[in-house]
């Protein structure tokens, strides 16, 4: 009898342990603002284009993102590159147009924007500074 209450108390102590493991995850996926809007979506909003923003889809999101990182990571000064989603109604362009380092020593790199999303066309300027080795902040439009 107390092996089998034992067995029993080792089983909702695991399942009690995995359940919370798997909570956390989860909320730690949904914390992740990359995840969640991108810095194309956050681009858009901080330069007032919230239509196009709202009608951007997660994977469109992921797309632009992707898009920006290339060019902020390889980008060479002055050159244009081009994004499209596979449907064709959403794209845009990205061009460096400056480089340098803030006073912390961070890499920084000024991207110039277009875009054009379910019918709504934008654009503008931002900078962007490396926070680590996988990671770019938004610091200026």
């Amino acid at each position: 009898m107390r092996q089998r209450t034992l067995w029993i108390l080792v089983a909702v102590i695991l399942g009690v342990v995995l359940g919370m493991f798997a909570l956390s995850t989860t909320e730690q996926e949904r914390e992740s603002p990359e995840d969640e809007t991108g810095l194309l979506y956050q681009v858009m909003v901080a330069l007032g284009d919230h239509e196009a923003a709202q009608a951007l889809k997660p994977d469109e999101r992921k797309i632009g993102h992707g898009a920006m990182i290339q060019r902020l990571e390889g980008g060479r000064t002055g050159e244009k590159r081009g994004w499209a989603h596979r449907n064709g109604t959403r794209s845009g362009t990205l061009r460096v147009t400056a480089s340098r380092r803030d006073a912390h020593g961070r890499p920084c790199r000024t991207l110039e924007m277009e875009w054009i999303i379910g019918g709504f066309e934008g654009g503008g300027t931002s900078e962007f500074c490396k926070v680590d080795e996988e990671e770019w902040e938004l610091v200026r439009e």
